[in-house]
Formats: C-alpha cells, sequence, structure tokens
C-alpha cells in the first residue's frame, strides 16, 4: 500500500525518476519503507505507553497532538471507510510529528530521539506526499484484525522486543519487485504469485546474515547461566557500594539484532539495582524506570551488521542512546560515546565480568560447539517458538501488506 502509493501520486515525480535513473535501487526504497513501518510500529507503542511527550509538556500542547497530529487519530480515521479519500493532507500532519520526534518539536513538546525518525533514515519518503487512501490501508493493516466478524485494535502497548524480533526476521526473508513504467507502477516481493497458490516469497537475506530470531525461553536460560552468576560475584565482592558496581558491568551481543537479549539482560540487572537503591528494598515502578535507564546508559553494548537491526534496537527503551560503529560495522552502546572497533565496547571494558563468565559453558550449550553460545534448543524450546511465531504472525503479514 505504503509503497505504491508513493510511486502513483501525481507530485512524486521526482521519486520516480531517482528510481527509474537507477540513483535510488529497489533494495533501498524497500529499506526506507521499512523504517517507515517501523515509524509507525513504535510511535503507536509510544502513544499506548503515553511516552511521547517531554515531560514539562502542558495540557495545551498534548491536546494540540492528540486533536490533529497524534497516530491514535488516524487509526480511529482508518477504522471509517468514508474517511478513504485521496488528499494528502494527513501525511503532511504526520510529517510533522515525525520531524518533530527526529529533531524536537517546540509546539508540540515531542522530545528529539532522532535515530529511526531522523530525517536521513527516509528521506526519499519524507520529501515525498501520499494519499490519504494509502496511508490508512496501510495503517488499518497495522492497527487492526480480525477475529472472526469483530474487528480488533492491536495492542502495542504489551509488544515486547522478542515479538518485534519475530517480525524483523521474517521480513528479512522478503526479496522486493518494483515495476516501474508509464501504465504501471507497482511494488511487491518476489513469489507473490506463488504465495498466493500456497507458494513461498522467502530470499536467502536471513541466512545469509546468519539473522536467527532467539525465542524468549533460550534468552531468559542464557540470562540464568551466564549472567546471574555475575551478578552474585559482583554483589559479593563489593558489599559496601554494590549499585556502583552492577552498573559497571558491561553486556555485550556481538549479533545483538534487534536486541531481545541485551533487553533481557538490562532488565535483570535493573531490577538487582532497583531493590538496592529503594530504602526498604521494595522498589516502585518509578524506581525501576530509572534503575533500567541508568543500565542501559552504563551496561549495555551490542553489534550487528544490519543497520535496521541497530536502529530496531535502539527504539526498544523510550530514551535509547545507541550508535554505529566505523568501517562498515554497526555497533549500539548506551552512553552515547562513539565505541570501539573491538565488538563495540572501549578498551578493556567489562574485563574479567561478564565477557569471562559468558565463556563458561552454559545451560543446554554444546561445549565443542563454542562455550557459551547456545547451539541447540529443545523440543520445549522449539514450541515456545512456534507459539511466538503464531502470535505474531498476523503482524507480519500486515506489515508486509503495509509496506508493498
Amino acid at each position: 500500500m505504503l509503497a505504491t502509493g508513493f510511486l502513483s501520486h501525481p507530485a512524486n515525480g521526482e521519486l520516480r525518476r531517482r528510481i527509474e535513473s537507477g540513483e535510488l535501487g529497489t533494495q533501498t526504497y524497500f529499506e526506507q519503507l521499512l523504517r517507515l513501518v517501523y515509524r509507525f510500529i513504535f510511535l503507536a507503542t509510544m502513544e499506548d505507553r503515553e511516552l511521547v511527550f517531554a515531560p514539562e509538556a502542558s495540557g495545551e500542547a498534548r491536546a494540540r497532538y492528540l486533536a490533529g497530529h497524534s497516530l491514535a487519530r488516524l487509526c480511529r480515521l482508518a477504522a471509517r471507510r468514508r474517511s478513504y479519500y485521496r488528499h494528502a493532507d494527513l501525511w503532511q500532519a504526520l510529517a510533522i510529528t515525525f520531524a518533530g520526534l527526529g529533531g524536537g518539536q517546540p509546539a508540540l513538546r515531542l522530545p528529539a530521539l532522532g535515530g529511526l525518525f531522523d530525517a536521513a533514515q527516509c528521506a526519499d519518503l519524507d520529501a515525498a506526499q501520499l494519499d490519504n487512501q494509502s496511508l490508512f490501508s496501510a495503517l488499518f493493516g497495522l492497527c487492526f484484525f480480525r477475529d472472526g466478524a469483530a474487528l480488533s485494535r492491536v495492542n502495542y502497548c504489551d509488544m515486547d522486543s522478542e515479538e518485534l524480533g519475530s517480525v524483523h526476521e521474517s521480513l528479512l526473508e522478503l526479496v522486493p519487485e518494483l515495476t516501474l513504467s508509464a501504465s504501471v507502477r507497482r511494488f511487491g516481493f518476489i513469489g507473490d504469485a506463488a504465495a498466493q497458490a500456497g507458494g513461498s516469497t522467502k530470499g536467502n537475506a536471513r541466512k545469509l546474515s546468519g539473522s536467527y530470531y532467539t525465542p524468549d525461553s533460550l534468552v531468559q536460560e542464557l540470562i540464568k547461566s551466564a549472567l546471574d552468576p555475575v551478578i552474585a560475584q559482583t554483589l559479593a565482592a563489593h558489599p559496601r557500594q554494590p549499585v556502583q558496581a552492577l552498573l559497571e558491568l558491561c553486556v555485550c551481543d556481538p549479533a545483538c539484532g534487534s536486541g531481545h537479549f541485551l533487553l533481557a539482560a538490562a532488565r535483570r540487572i535493573a531490577e538487582e539495582v532497583a531493590r538496592l537503591s529503594a530504602t526498604d528494598g521494595s522498589p516502585l515502578s518509578a524506581d525501576y524506570r530509572h534503575a533500567l535507564r541508568e543500565v542501559v546508559a552504563h551496561c549495555v553494548y551490542g553489534v550487528d551488521r544490519n543497520p535496521l537491526a541497530v536502529e530496531l534496537a535502539r527504539r526498544l527503551e523510550p530514551r535509547p542512546r545507541l550508535r554505529r560503529c566505523a568501517r562498515g560495522r554497526r555497533a549500539c552502546r548506551a552512553d552515547g560515546a562513539d565505541p570501539s572497533l573491538a565488538a563495540g565496547l572501549p578498551a578493556g571494558a567489562g574485563e574479567g565480568r561478564l565477557r569471562g563468565a559468558a565463556r563458561q559453558p552454559a545451560v543446554g550449550t554444546d561445549q565443542a560447539a563454542g562455550g557459551g553460545v547456545l547451539r541447540q534448543s529443545q523440543p520445549a524450546d522449539r514450541r515456545g517458538a512456534a507459539q511466538g511465531r503464531a502470535r505474531s504472525a498476523h503482524r507480519t503479514a500486515a506489515r508486509r501488506h503495509a509496506a508493498a
């Protein structure tokens, strides 16, 4: 819907010219569309969790945003078929929201998040026009699903990183195909006709990049076998300053993907930090959120060769502080400083802590295959993975439809 809508709009002659001349390749166009879809997803999640506004936002600024620039308003309009018309005014209003989240918007009190909302991420699409009908069709697929005859709203408030990782892995399998001529302007995926006949549209990008979704059961097992012992050792070795010692831990995932393991590790450390920081040992939700921000800012590092995966990992928490690495590799770290080329870690960081412990054989690992890396999942793990894929199947199909 989105891709064809952009290609078909009469005002987007420059976009079509760049594609026809080869300045904008099909894969690059597809990646910009994916970033746009993920913008929708993260904005919907932020709105559902009431995390959109800066803390000092006034009631007037909030009302202005909700009345004219929120994604929730567009989703409500998308459910009303009479709203499907050809003007592009609602896309222009949404572009103001994206620009505000990219660099800040004082009138709407939107914080400058950058990253996925930065103008360079979707440069060609941000400069183009999109009619309301195409926008609403895409948002309807992203925000609603049918359960029999009932139409239900997707609950993005409870969407976790494991679902996002599963969806991201599925999208890597798609191979885009673009037809642009005087009479035909169409964007789809190789094998669409075969898929309608029961075949497959899968490519080999996931296999070539080693991008495989890790089910939550394996992540939790890795946390228990590799991280929990390090936390216990750290607390035992620093009884006087346990919080400071925990915040000096370094957790590195050299193939972080959408950040499933990194977020689980950050949450586990934050639980201990919040417990130790609370005067009575019973932290409030605000204490935990503060602790999680501290852990993300000081302890979590990640590397991935896929730039889109890095952007997804950056967005897993409300205030991401992750950056890329140089020399063609992508690294994300949590303190906003440029990471070194050594797996995204500064020189000497984490020595003798997690990296050493992670080399110890973990439960369910193949020692001959590489120490602490989980190599095989047991039948229960495979069942958990299948259940996770089933939960997000309709979201994957909707996002693919929205991109096309």
